[in-house]
Parts: structure tokens; sequence; C-alpha cells
């Protein structure tokens, strides 16, 4: 975890206001609470269940099952953040269960008091760890297209025992730095109010044998002819710049992986404003190049994950360049006849699917599944299923 992110404010501020992206609002849940009892004093935090309803449930999964009891606080920086969860005594790192899904879009900053999830570089790498915010880290919140840091709770009570552990003085080690020249251990964590979490099993997305039109997909009221012969056609409409397309990307890769020949998957960039336009001139330009297939995840991880600016033409292909393929060729391409009738029936495309919000999948040119109308992301894809058994049966 960085304390601090240099970042274009234009170019963030740009993709904040230009690209829309869906937003999830869940029902009012059960106030929970955890009190931790530490070597410095007990600690109470209130959970925020309906801004981060799967950061809450894996924290508190964690709590339920004991993980946290005699762990250590093993990072302490002053005036920034004390963060633990993931070392026994003697800095022995334990055994996670699987990582979750960036929440940090729900409103809630990281602010003094909070509790937030740490993670890797990757959006999607959270586990066991967490911190407590020393000050109003607002370094450490969403920018953008780029994600930040999921805050899930805040102290209620004991911000005094965090501020003496905060006080505690550190040293770089060998494996980690500003590690607590004396072990400072969370002795135990109770959920002190509310139900526990769903058990893994009745946590996980389940198929059902029959959706529903108009609550699971939407019908197109114009159906939209399709490209393909003799196959069912599942189009993905997405953009460079959107956090979501990005975090679905690495649900929608091994998925598409396993289509049978009787299914044909294309994208087709979202256009909606000039930005947009400009991220679809550039799919449309790896497309057209062999040499650069490689680059469609690449720039993905530039945009959303990296934050980099690119907000022209030359910056992408300063981005080309750097990655092997010539500016001449680049600049031909980028600017042809060929992408530019691309993009227009792009354009056309977003119209006729009726798209308010990315990622979409169009089935057939007949339905279209977003993560609102399916429930989520995972669900998406098992209504696309269905969909797809549906057409081939008619």
């Amino acid at each position: 975890m960085k304390s601090q992110k240099t970042i274009n404010r234009s170019f963030v501020i740009l993709l904040a206001f230009s690209i829309l992206n869906f937003t999830w609002s869940a029902a009012a849940a059960e106030t929970m609470e955890v009190t931790l009892q530490t070597s410095k004093g007990e600690i109470v935090v209130e959970l925020f269940p309906d801004k981060a309803p799967q950061t809450v449930n894996n924290f508190a999964s964690y709590v339920a099952n004991g993980f946290y009891d005699n762990t250590l606080f093993h990072r302490v920086v002053p005036d920034f953040v004390v963060q633990g969860g993931g070392f026994g005594t003697g800095m022995k790192a334990k055994v996670t269960q699987p990582a979750i899904a960036n929440e940090s879009l729900n409103g809630l900053n990281n602010e003094r008091g909070t509790i937030a999830m740490a993670r890797k570089r990757a959006p999607d790498s959270a586990t066991s760890q967490f911190y407590f915010n020393l000050a109003d880290n607002s370094d450490l919140d969403p920018r953008g297209s780029q994600f930040g840091y999921t805050v899930f709770g805040k102290v209620i009570s004991g911000m005094d025992a965090v501020d003496l552990i905060s006080a505690v003085p550190s040293q770089n080690t060998m494996r980690a730095k500003n590690v607590p020249i004396e072990d400072v251990v969370l002795l135990s964590a109770k959920l002190t109010k509310g139900n526990l979490p769903l058990s893994k099993s009745d946590s996980q997305p389940k198929a059902l044998s029959t959706y529903i039109a108009g609550q699971h997909y939407i019908m197109l009221a114009n159906p939209v002819a399709t490209t393909t012969f003799n196959a069912v056609e599942v189009v993905e409409v997405f953009s460079y710049g959107c956090q979501h397309c990005y975090t679905f990307e690495k649900l929608l890769t091994p998925w598409t992986a396993g289509l049978d020949k009787g299914v044909q998957f294309k994208k087709s960039p979202a256009i909606w404003n000039g930005l947009m336009r400009l991220f679809a001139h550039t799919y449309y330009t790896i497309e057209q190049q062999p040499q650069a297939q490689q680059l469609h995840q690449k720039l993905f991880d530039q945009i959303v994950l990296d934050g980099r600016p690119l907000l022209s033409e030359s910056m992408i292909g300063l981005f080309f360049s750097e990655n092997g393929v010539d500016e001449q060729s680049f600049a031909a391409t980028f600017d042809s006849k060929q992408v530019i009738n691309q993009v227009a029936l792009a354009e056309a495309r977003v119209k006729n699917f009726e798209i308010d919000g990315i990622p979409a999948l169009i089935v057939n040119g007949k339905y279209r599944v977003t993560a609102e109308s399916a429930g989520g992301q995972k669900e998406m894809l098992q209504v696309v299923d269905y969909l797809i058994k549906k057409e081939k049966g008619a």
C-alpha cells in the first residue's frame, strides 16, 4: 500500500465525469460491530455492510473463524496508518481466503478513525489485512479511473488504543518496513453486534434454471441484426477507461475461453463522448496491428491500474511506441478510413443496443444483460449462459 500517488488530476477528473460507470445501492443492512481486544486496549469498530457488502462479509468471516486472534499489528506509520491482520507472532504469515473484489467506489473516504482493507497493487487483491487511518488519507481514495482502498467501517470506541499502537517505535527488517520493535498483539476479535456472515457456500452466486425478462435481462425493443452466421452472437460493450469493465475482464476471459463453436464472442467499444471515441480508435488500431494484440490488457492496466493520462492520439502513440509498435504504422492505422468506419459502426451499435452503462453484454442482438439487471458481474455470465441455451433451442 502506497502513501503517495502521482496521478494527473486533469486525466482522472475527466474520466470521472466522462465515463458512466454503474454504481450499486444495497438495501439498508443491520448494524454490525466488532470488538478488538489488543495489547494496547480495546477497539470497537462499526461495520458498513450497506456500503461494502463483500468486504464486510469477508472481514466478519475472518472474525467468526478466529483468524485474527493472536495476530500482530505488523506495520505502524505515524500520522498515516496502523496495519494488521496478516501475521502471527514471529511475523509468520497466515494462510488466507481468496482475494475479494475492490469496493472502494462506495463513497467512503479514508478519514481518520476509519478501517479499510490493505491490498497489493492489483485492485482486487485484498484478503485479510486491514488498517486504521491515523489521519485523513485522501491519497488512498479512488481518483477518477484509479481504484482506491476500500473503507468498510469506523472506530466508534478505542481510538486512544489505536493512537497508542501508532506511538510504538518501528524499524525496517529484511522482510518488511515499519515493523514495531515490540509485539503489538490483536488478542481477539469478536462480533459483538449483528449477525454472522453467510457461509462461503451460501455467499456464492447461484445460477437459476429460469431468468425473467425485465428482471434479470432486458429485451431490446428493436432487435439488432447480427453479423454472425449459424451461431449465437455475444457482444461485450466496454471502454478502456471503465473500472468495472477492467474488473469484469478477469471473469470474462476464462468464460470466453470455454465457449463452444456455436457461440461467437465479440467486443465493441462504448462511445458517448470524445474520450471514449479516442479509446475506440485505440481498440481498433490494436485489432489492425498483429504485433500489438498483447496491448489490450496492458492498455487497461495503464489507464485503470496506474492512472496513466492517455488523453490524446500523441499520448497513445507514445504508449504504442514504448511497446514496440512503429510510430508511423500506428499513425497510419489510427486515422485510417477502416478504423474511422469501425468506430462509426460501434457508435451506432451503442445507440441500437440502448446502452446506458457498461460493461454490458448483448445476446444475439435481442437481449441486454448488465450487472445492474443480473445482480452482479458473475451473475451476468450466468444469465448470458441461460440466454445462449434459449437461443440455441430456438
